[in-house]
């Protein structure tokens, strides 16, 4: 019985069934957040849940992942097993709020602005990084090492990024690291044993759960939502502008992951373009204005138009090189 259940996977209605889940994932975080802007009353509800929904998110992306979380084979050395995550750490965590910073002073950003564009840029990968990365069929392995990486490092690096702007102190790590602890290493430790269990290790059941990590992940994007329908049909232009600027983040975090992900540009735009801004949000309330929260809530449509974009990134390298073998 066993066997046959370990077998179910490689049936063709598993095939069929992951590429109707790539399908939905791009469209269920935009249709979500349109519900939240249109019906802001229900994105009201989905944010009295948003604790369980980010825990939900982490702890079915780790049960979505295939075995083994190592490669088989002998152990690679401390400096090839942690030299290309934390390098891509670094580019996220220093590079990408450097270009950020950049891109919006050549937009005519004041300092005030620009602090908070590098902030939102040195925040971490979001671990829903996991659970898209195996929903796209893009493996999640590489995700789960930069979450984990970028994770332990934001307590360091976010502060590090506030001094450099001139803001010394404004950031709170013992939040940073309280906030992480909670919602990021403790599901991550109850995913362990449950990863064990014989009914989660089916191939079956690791789709349900990366479905449902994109569910719980849509749900988040909803409950992010919370409070700006009201002002974006108050204030669009305004609201617009200051959208426009809460792209930058993302877009540097991108580039930055692509320098160092050339060949795989989908996962360099998952792992740049997913963060975790209401970490930093939570962490550096002294750094900012009403003005600034709003900036860092708007973050939220980016982020989650990350899906996305990553699956047009995926779509454009497979026609261009069919393109390439035709010719």
């Amino acid at each position: 019985m066993s066997g046959a259940m370990q077998t179910l996977g490689d049936l063709p209605c598993a095939g069929s069934a992951r590429r109707r889940l790539a399908r939905m994932v791009p469209v269920l975080p935009l249709l979500a957040m349109a519900a939240g802007l249109l019906l802001p009353d229900l994105a009201a509800l989905a944010h009295r849940a948003l604790p369980a929904l980010l825990v939900a998110t982490t702890l079915l992306g780790l049960l979505a992942l295939a075995p083994p979380l190592l490669p088989p084979g002998p152990l690679p050395s401390l400096a090839a097993a942690l030299g290309p995550p934390l390098l891509l750490v670094l580019a996220l965590g220093l590079a990408a709020p450097l270009l950020g910073c950049g891109a919006a002073w050549l937009l005519g950003a004041g300092a005030e602005a620009r602090l908070w564009v590098a902030l939102a840029a040195a925040a971490p990968v979001g671990t829903g990084a996991i659970g898209l990365g195996v929903a796209l069929g893009l493996g999640g392995g590489r995700s789960l090492a930069v979450v984990a990486a970028s994770t332990a490092a934001a307590p360091l690096l976010v502060p590090a990024v506030a001094a450099v702007l001139g803001s010394p102190g404004g950031v709170e790590p013992a939040v940073l690291a309280e906030r992480l602890w909670l919602l990021g290493v403790l599901p991550a430790l109850a995913a362990l044993p449950l990863r064990r269990w014989p009914p989660l290790r089916t191939e079956v059941a690791r789709r349900h759960c990366a479905g449902g990590a994109v569910l719980a992940l849509s749900l988040t994007a909803l409950a992010r939502m919370d409070g700006l329908g009201p002002l974006v049909a108050a204030q669009p232009v305004a609201m617009l502008r200051l959208a426009a600027l809460a792209c930058l983040p993302g877009l540097a975090g991108i580039l930055a992951a692509w320098l160092l992900l050339r060949r795989s540009l989908p996962e360099a735009v998952l792992i740049g373009g997913y963060r975790n801004v209401t970490l930093v949000w939570a962490a550096c309330p002294a750094l900012l204005s009403e003005q600034g929260r709003l900036f860092m809530a708007l973050t939220a449509l980016p982020v989650f138009a990350t899906p996305a974009l990553a699956t047009l990134a995926r779509r454009a390298i497979s026609t261009l090189a069919g393109r390439h073998t035709r010719t």
